[in-house]
């Protein structure tokens, strides 16, 4: 059989000397580390920033209304979330992107090189890592999915040791610098739209409204939805921005994970629905935009 790291006949993966492995060593060297000290910047945020968007706190204007304790609180509930949401995920997609093509022979070579050469800085917390490992495929990875999560663990535990001091602990700072500067909160004001009869209030905090359309109106949809091949029902469908339509329940995932169309990548602003849709799948879309 040819060796799964050179591919060459008579070749085993545990006496390889190929040049892949030293490539592959280093590349994911750079990449653990460069993700690992990716929070230090965070050091030079103002104290209300809570993403690497500059001006991305003006989309929550509700962190800041309050006592200064509470506002506090806030603050550091949005940045929790952010590290775990964004950046540890960021993360997780890097290590598997740069490994996305290692046979399991090349991760039996790279990783155990890669703890014993581990960077001193990150000793102490790999060590506690390792410790506090339970999961019996990550004590002991078999697969190419055991090692990828493996290495991506620990980078994303060690990149949270890492955080800086007062990240997240907000209460050195001074209440004048809790809320940003230059253009005052607005908190957008509630409106109403007719729906079978009743007067239904929406509240755009996240800048996508629902519009009711008329029942002959057309959306960019065949008999099935593009997302989850079920039959599609003037009832369970509603359309994005583009015109591009999908059942209510996928609709409500693509919201959740990113305010873009999923077939065509434009920015979402409005979904629209028709009169027939069921009650229960217009509260769960509203549950999402409010």
């Amino acid at each position: 059989m040819p060796c799964t790291i050179c591919k060459t006949n008579g070749c085993r993966a545990d006496v390889c000397r190929s040049p892949i492995i030293d490539e592959s060593y280093r590349i994911l060297v750079d990449t653990f580390e460069r993700e690992v000290v990716s929070t230090r910047s965070f050091a030079e945020w103002p104290a209300y920033q809570v993403s690497h968007n500059p001006t991305n706190y003006w989309r929550y204007p509700e962190l800041f209304e309050g006592d200064p304790d509470v506002v506090r609180e806030k603050i550091s509930g949005a940045r929790s979330r952010y590290l775990h949401e964004h950046v540890a995920v960021d993360i997780r997609k890097k290590i598997r992107r740069v490994t996305s093509s290692w046979g399991i022979g090349l991760f039996k070579r790279v990783v155990p090189r890669l703890l014993y050469n581990f960077p001193q800085a990150f000793t102490e917390h790999l060590q506690e890592y390792t410790r506090l490992l339970v999961q019996p495929n990550l004590v002991t990875p078999r697969t190419c999915a055991d090692y990828k999560s493996y290495i991506s663990g620990l980078a994303i535990y060690c990149m949270l040791k890492l955080v800086p001091p007062g990240f997240l602990d907000l209460r050195d700072v001074p209440d004048e610098n809790l809320r940003p500067r230059g253009r005052p909160t607005q908190v957008r004001q509630p409106r109403t739209v007719v729906y079978r009869d009743r007067f239904v209030e929406i509240r755009t905090k996240s800048k996508i409204t629902m519009n009711m359309c008329g029942s002959d109106e057309k959306y960019i949809i065949d008999d099935t939805c593009p997302i989850c091949m079920d039959d599609t029902k003037p009832n369970n469908v509603v359309a994005f921005t583009c015109g591009h339509a999908f059942c209510c329940d996928c609709s409500v995932e693509c919201l959740k994970r990113d305010s873009k169309c999923p077939m065509c990548r434009t920015k979402t602003t409005d979904v629209k629905f028709k009169a027939e849709i069921l009650p229960e799948k217009f509260n769960a879309l509203m549950a999402v935009v409010r």
